[in-house]
């Protein structure tokens, strides 16, 4: 699709597909029996037991447990790699259930933009690119060479403001690099610059001393944009600690005051849907299209008078639930929260402990292995349906490849059907149909204007944002701030080692700015251990200043190597203890 790759596929599209013949693929249904796990009193399925008939007795599991511990002791995880029918009609089941204990990620954001939704294409159209805690080149390749192409022939200006070195730095006309952990203070810190230049009188000074960020850097860093015409802002919400991406929002509506500036955002998530996620109301406090849990008048209006209007728990919270027993059940839809999520122990010990834990998904995790019920997913090749890209366009995914599994959207309406849902779901088009009907923003597409190329869906409601301080991150004497990062090529569920793209795969390795490296008495090519959250990992060290002083970038290469484990369950600052093994 020329309008969104400008006719490249990354290579990691091109050859990274041999996941669809994996031997660890899920074929069938499948009831595990877990010593560790809590007991449960739900019946044993034959071997042969179909799907669908899993299905409904798992959901029919459910309902029993929502009805005798009430409908916040079950939760749903949904992904963001699924379809936008399947996320819509997941949702639509667990509040039918009477639950909004519903998300899909580990991060805090917010459905929709307070300004508009640039699509890929006007990044070329744009004076200004600023990028804001995002790394392109790992994360979203296309969108990469979009910028690259933008700054070589469009004259378009990039500004980077991150925590790291990254490697489109070379293309920008001004970099602003602040310490790891502090994004939230560099957020408000622009956002009170451009007040300034507004005529509010506001000193933005107490924020820069958090940031590491000069003054006179701030101060070019407010002067273009102020004078950009036309900015488009890309960031990474996955990227962002605490609240910062409601920061970000509140960021976006203060440029939009500007008389002479026009200002268009992408929410860069690298996920394939996180956008439709978002969009399906795969959240604990909105529902599809933005509406909001607390607007009871617009929720029972699309929804039905039962329809919850209690804000549910986030995905977090629902493994802290799940931790301290208040949480029974939990269905897991294609993610993998052992791995993805913050603090691996907690969460292994806390879905040890829920009643039951059914997982729908295409390939054998850590998660599956804990799970009561395993039900088979089919997932990119076999499924179809559509998704929504960075740029809000909805595009169709079409099934390249037969399988002998149900389809999840069907699997899902069959259990919709079984807790008494009207709807006639004979074909696909069908959910697409009632998405244009109960989704904001979806009103206008159908699967004849999605066609080959897509079309972009209208704005999504927004809510205004007032986040309050920022919340302190005192250090730990002696350690530093941790921060993840992406690598494209890790070796994961997707890349396995029999993967065409194996030579890319890379050790575990981290990267130190010369001072703490010479303040810890470390070299490059030392092995380091890091130490947090009660793990610990070895990494190979790269001493150069990709990041400030105080804080430690570690990519993600690899599912083994378990570097979320450093994080905390809360979400709070990660702060680890570095030594020369």
């Amino acid at each position: 699709n020329d309008a969104v790759d400008d006719g490249w596929i990354c290579d990691k599209g091109r050859w990274g597909h041999d996941f669809v013949k994996n031997k660890n693929r899920i074929t069938a249904v499948r009831e595990n029996n877990i010593k560790e796990t809590k007991p449960t009193s739900l019946p044993s399925f034959p071997i042969d037991t179909l799907t669908q008939q899993a299905a409904e007795k798992m959901v029919e599991a459910f309902k029993k447990i929502a009805d005798e511990h009430g409908p916040e002791s079950i939760g749903f995880l949904g992904s963001p790699y699924a379809t936008n029918e399947e996320s819509y009609l997941y949702q639509k089941l667990f509040r039918l259930l009477g639950t909004n204990n519903i998300d899909h990620k580990s991060y805090l954001d917010t459905p929709g933009l307070p300004i508009d939704h640039y699509d890929i294409e006007q990044i070329e159209s744009s004076n200004i690119v600023l990028l804001i805690a995002s790394d392109p080149t790992e994360e979203l390749p296309i969108l990469d060479l979009r910028i690259k192409k933008a700054v070589s022939r469009c004259g378009t200006k990039l500004i980077c403001l991150n925590d790291q070195g990254t490697a489109l730095d070379k293309y920008a006309d001004l970099k602003v690099k602040y310490k790891v952990g502090s994004e939230a203070y560099a957020v408000d810190a622009l956002a009170k610059g451009l007040a300034g230049e507004l005529g509010e009188s506001i000193d933005f000074s107490s924020n820069l001393k958090q940031t590491g960020i000069s003054k006179d850097e701030m101060k070019s860093l407010v002067e273009a944009v102020r004078s950009s015409m036309k900015i488009c802002v890309v960031y990474n919400p996955a990227a962002l600690s605490g609240d910062t991406a409601l920061r970000v929002k509140r960021l976006l509506s203060m440029i939009t005051k500007i008389p002479t500036v026009e200002c268009g955002a992408i929410p860069a998530a690298p996920a394939t849907n996180a956008i439709g996620a978002m969009d399906m109301g795969l959240v604990s406090d909105f529902y599809p299209g933005g509406v909001s849990v607390s607007d009871s008048e617009k929720v029972k209006e699309l929804w039905g008078e039962t329809a919850p209007t209690k804000a549910g728990l986030t995905a977090l919270e629902m493994i802290a639930k799940a931790k301290s027993g208040e949480l029974k059940a939990l269905w897991v839809h294609r993610s993998n929260p052992v791995v993805d999520f913050p603090g691996r122990a907690q969460v292994v010990e806390a879905l040890k402990n829920l009643d039951l834990l059914v997982v729908h998904d295409m390939l054998e995790t850590e998660t599956t292995q804990l799970a009561k019920i395993v039900l088979p997913s089919n997932g990119p090749a076999f499924d179809e349906g559509t998704t929504t890209n960075i740029g809000g366009r909805v595009q169709a995914r079409k099934k390249a490849l037969d399988s002998n599994n149900i389809a999840d959207w069907k699997l899902i309406s069959v259990m919709l059907k079984r807790l008494g849902d009207e709807a006639n779901y004979s074909r696909l088009a069908k959910v697409l149909d009632e998405i244009s009907k109960k989704v904001p923003g979806y009103q206008k597409i159908n699967s004849r204007l999605v066609g080959k190329l897509g079309c972009n869906r209208e704005q999504v409601s927004s809510e205004e944002v007032s986040p309050g301080n920022v919340r302190s991150a005192e250090s730990s004497k002696g350690k530093l701030r941790l921060r993840l990062v992406t690598y494209l090529f890790a070796h994961d569920k997707i890349l396995d080692a029999s993967s065409k793209l194996a030579h890319h795969f890379k050790p575990s390795s981290a990267f130190l700015n010369e001072a703490d490296a010479g303040n810890l008495g470390v070299a490059n090519g030392d092995v380091i251990r890091l130490s947090g959250n009660g793990i610990e990992i070895d990494a190979e060290l790269t001493v150069d200043n990709r990041c400030m002083a105080g804080g430690v970038v570690v990519p993600k290469v690899s599912d083994e190597q378990g570097i979320n484990g450093l994080l905390n369950l809360d979400g709070s600052p990660a702060w680890v203890e570095i030594k020369k093994v």
